[in-house]
């Protein structure tokens, strides 16, 4: 005696054989890499161990010594605690940091403190 096994369609879709896909709504090419461009302006940080720590899109430095380095960043501040620090190579938006780095601070810029 043979036993009969139902065989299951190929896209294993409840409704039937149709299946219709879901359309995506196009996206044009220059609002996909206009965020893409806005996110690339952001500030970026490299920390190399404890010694080294390079900053893009740096807007300014604010505060400096040998146990902390204070920076303006879009948006944000960063600090930078630790010990013997030194800014060095500062250009007109990249600076590296030198020294014993202890610890970063991020912290977001009020809309108040924006507009003095």
């Amino acid at each position: 005696m043979a036993v009969l096994v139902k065989k299951e369609s190929r896209n294993r879709c409840t409704e039937g054989s149709r299946h219709n896909p879901v359309r995506r709504s196009r996206e044009s090419l220059f609002s996909a890499f206009l965020g893409k461009a806005e996110e690339a302006m952001e500030p970026q940080m490299q920390l190399q161990g404890r010694r080294e720590l390079y900053v893009e899109e740096c807007q300014g430095v604010l505060s400096c010594d040998d146990n902390l380095v204070k920076l303006q960043l879009r948006g944000m501040t960063l600090t930078i605690l630790g010990a013997g620090l030194t800014v060095s190579d500062f250009t007109v938006s990249t600076l590296t940091v030198h020294g014993d780095i202890r610890g970063l601070e991020l912290e977001p810029v009020s809309r108040k403190e924006k507009s003095r």
